[in-house]
């Protein structure tokens, strides 16, 4: 089997799901739970199998490449899992909503696009991938529309920029090397100058930053988790932030790699060390702030800000057992959090409500 296949059925379930939902609502909600299971059994069997592929050439001329290793798989089966126990969790928390054509479609669609982004090769595929994830992210923290549409448009203002950013490091690194391959990349950027790696970290830092929610990129965070529907809030949580994770270290480790990372300094300026810092104060401001919350999904929401801190002080500190620890615990926050808020929402779903006042 290979990626581009995984990729197509991802995808194309995503659009016949919103077809099936116009025929019967019935036949939608086993073919959305079916193909969630499906594509956790496609990525199980892709373990231990590396693979790299052009899935296409023509794009604006670019070759579009996936890829496949131990690391991309870890963030890849949670990624499926988890989305497969959220659309599952839908059934009943979603009965008798509007738009659910809509809803399933774009859930599917999300866990679609964040698949593309780990199994990406390439710079440009990452990028389209994760447009479709920011998007269908808005599309679905809107689903309730009134205050949620606010929260909604927070999200996707602050997304917009985290993508200029990453624009225009991708197009600095084209026109400098002439290629958009992220292995390519690796082998030229030894022989950056030390601005130029500080340049690109700091672009980077700010894409990776406002998905990872990282402080003071945070701000988006609260809102969209109690704003959006509790099963897609585990996602948001569990998962969907973690993909700014999973972007640090790519271009941490990935990129520009430890050694080269570790052996420069500018000015006052080292980049491991700063988000060292910032992966502190991610740890501590938040977690005192969700204290003061009365209202369950706002506490989580804060919660997993701090969380997000600890992966983030992990992969940064740069030893083995920081990065370990911080993906490892990237797994761990996926479960319990999810779990949680799966939770709140079978609350809310008994209850109508989510606040203890």
């Amino acid at each position: 089997m290979t990626l581009e296949v995984l990729l197509i059925i991802a995808f194309g379930g995503a659009l016949l799901t919103y077809i099936f939902g116009k025929i019967s609502p019935r036949l939608r909600d086993i073919f959305a739970v079916v193909l969630s299971l499906v594509l956790v059994i496609m990525v199980g069997f892709l373990y231990g199998k590396p693979q790299k592929e052009v899935f296409y050439l023509g794009f604006l001329g670019f070759p579009l490449v996936l890829r496949a290793n131990i690391f991309s798989w870890f963030f890849a089966i949670a990624i499926s899992s988890l989305g497969a126990l959220s659309v599952i969790f839908s059934l009943s928390y979603m009965e008798g909503k509007e738009r659910l054509n809509f809803y399933y479609s774009m859930m599917l669609l999300v866990n679609a696009a964040m698949l593309g982004i780990v199994f990406a090769g390439d710079l440009l595929s990452f990028y389209i991938f994760w447009e479709i994830m920011s998007w269908s992210t808005f599309l679905l923290i809107s689903y309730n529309r009134g205050r949620a549409l606010s929260a909604g448009m927070k999200y996707i203002l602050m997304s917009i920029v985290g993508s200029i950013a990453y624009l225009v490091g991708m197009l600095s690194l084209y026109s400098t090397y002439g290629t958009l391959n992220m292995s390519e990349i690796s082998s030229y950027i030894a022989s950056a100058s030390h601005g130029y790696i500080l340049f690109l970290l700091t672009l980077f830092g700010i894409t990776f930053g406002i998905k990872n929610a990282v402080m003071p990129l945070h701000t988006w965070l609260p809102d969209a988790h109690s704003e959006a529907p509790s099963p897609f809030s585990s996602i948001l949580s569990g998962i969907l932030i973690k993909m700014g994770t999973y972007g640090f270290i790519l271009m941490m480790y990935g990129i520009v790699g430890l050694k080269l990372l570790l052996s420069f300094t500018h000015g006052v300026f080292i980049f491991p060390y700063i988000l060292s810092i910032l992966g502190a104060i991610t740890i501590i401001v938040p977690s005192f702030v969700a204290i003061l919350q009365d209202d369950a999904k706002r506490l989580l929401a804060w919660s997993s800000i701090a969380q997000v801190g600890y992966i983030i002080l992990g992969i940064s500190v740069g030893t083995n057992l920081g990065f370990a620890g911080g993906v490892f615990h990237f797994f761990n926050h996926a479960i319990f959090k999810a779990l949680l808020f799966l939770a709140v929402g079978a609350v809310e779903y008994r209850e109508g409500r989510r606040n203890w006042n």
